[in-house]
């Protein structure tokens, strides 16, 4: 196993701790509702600390795992370019804690671009999938990007529900990578050849 693909484990942890954060600041906030309001409404008040910190630990966490991805994938242009992307979406997760609503543009500055970077981090990591000859995967993965945007197609009076329900699917993808990552198989397998 290369050295680097022992921080798949980043991966795995860092959608379950951000979550736990979540459903902990929304089961201590009486006052949240799934249906009038955004999740980032609990980084401010009483479970900001909580909220705030998972996350930031989350993005953290992700970055470590995208810096291993690029590390394992530096010779591959698409492998590099969805590194990349993931990267700058881990940053957004990180900045979304840092910069809670408070900081108003800034905060939805990070959010927005959180929400619109995996989609297509999903469409360069097809492509890397593809190259590498891994075509169902590829396809997959192609699937996936649409899935993190349809939740925001629905007219939800308040953002909670498709931001759950668009991260829970990136969220899970992200685990299977970070699965992968740490048993040395593909895509983080280096090209042979």
């Amino acid at each position: 196993m290369h050295p680097w693909s022992r921080l798949g484990w980043c991966a795995l942890l860092a959608p379950p701790l951000a979550f736990t954060c979540i459903l902990l600041s929304i089961h201590l906030s009486p006052s949240f509702s799934w249906q009038e309001n955004a999740l980032s409404d609990l980084g401010v008040g009483e479970t900001s600390s909580l909220f705030n910190f998972g996350l930031m630990a989350a993005g953290l966490l992700l970055l470590l795992f995208s810096l291993a991805s690029l590390l394992l994938l530096r010779g591959e242009r698409s492998g590099l370019f969805s590194s990349l992307l993931l990267a700058a979406d881990s940053l957004c997760l990180f900045g979304i804690g840092l910069f809670p609503e408070n900081w108003e543009e800034v905060h939805l500055l990070f959010s927005v671009l959180f929400f619109l970077l995996f989609p297509l981090f999903a469409l360069a990591f097809s492509a890397l999938l593809w190259e590498k000859g891994l075509r169902r995967g590829a396809l997959l993965t192609l699937l996936l990007s649409p899935l993190t945007i349809l939740p925001w197609l629905y007219p939800w009076r308040g953002w909670a529900i498709p931001e759950t329900l668009s991260s829970s699917a990136a969220s899970l993808y992200v685990m299977i990578l970070g699965a992968l990552m740490l048993s040395g198989r593909p895509p983080y397998a280096p090209r042979r050849g």
